[in-house]
């Protein structure tokens, strides 16, 4: 498995906002981690990301992450954080050259792989036209996708999204979620936070889904995305179906 966590626990002001969570994530998959607000996602995936301190064991691509250094731990995952602040006016495609640093050594520079990375890492995130605008300049949704492409242009094998289709149009909506995809099926684990669950539905080889700091399912869409489930957890009665070979799911009232 390129990831594992066992009896993941984290506390926050005394509370398990996450709890005894275990997971394993394959390389070529995408998982989508689910679940309502407040559920313990985004905590998860920072303790995963190494930024929130947490009992019970993560491994990366094999490799223990309390022992991992932040320069190993920066080979082995990139993160893609929920905040899309960036403090500095830089050109969008020197925001996206950051993602090489963990791959440059001491005064070295720019290679022709590294350019490669960075030209190939916009394309795919849409956002080469933009490689010279100021990244506080752009609109969120644009400002989102230079640094989804920051974080593919660091080639790492392990890929953590939280939130990736936030302040997105439909169109980048669907276009994130195939590159993320994509991105699973050319040999990364790939592990995207998302509250759509059409999203989910259609573009997750696995789901996860959480409630209260706890898995409460892991397994195919197709298993986790059940309406007694949605039901259960989300509090919504949900529709569903297939279109083009492809399972959807429309949350359509409250209960």
């Amino acid at each position: 498995m390129l990831l594992r966590t066992e009896g993941v626990t984290v506390r926050l002001d005394r509370r398990a906002a996450v709890a005894d969570v275990s997971l394993a994530v394959p390389a070529g998959c995408l998982m989508a981690l689910i679940g309502p607000n407040g559920a313990g996602k985004t905590t998860l995936l920072r303790a995963v990301a190494g930024l929130a301190p947490h009992a019970g064991r993560i491994t990366v691509a094999g490799h223990d992450l309390a022992a991992l250094t932040p320069a190993a731990r920066a080979r082995l995952m990139a993160y893609l954080p929920q905040r899309r602040d960036v403090a500095w006016g830089l050109a969008a495609r020197d925001v996206v050259a950051l993602g090489r640093l963990p791959h440059l050594g001491a005064g070295r520079r720019e290679s022709e792989e590294d350019r490669a990375a960075i030209a190939a890492a916009m394309a795919a995130a849409d956002v080469a036209a933009l490689a010279d605008r100021p990244v506080d300049r752009l609109s969120g949704g644009e400002r989102a996708r230079v640094l989804l492409a920051r974080a593919l242009a660091q080639a790492a094998p392990l890929l953590l999204a939280d939130e990736p289709t936030a302040a997105l149009d439909p169109y980048h909506q669907l276009q994130v979620m195939e590159v993320l995809r994509a991105e699973a099926e050319a040999g990364r684990a790939v592990v995207a936070v998302l509250h759509d669950l059409a999203l989910a539905a259609r573009f997750a080889h696995r789901v996860a889904l959480m409630a209260d700091g706890r898995l409460a399912a892991a397994g195919s869409p197709e298993d986790v995305l059940t309406e007694d489930r949605l039901a259960a957890v989300y509090r919504v009665a949900a529709l569903a179906g297939t279109r083009d070979g492809a399972r959807w799911i429309l949350p359509w009232r409250r209960l």
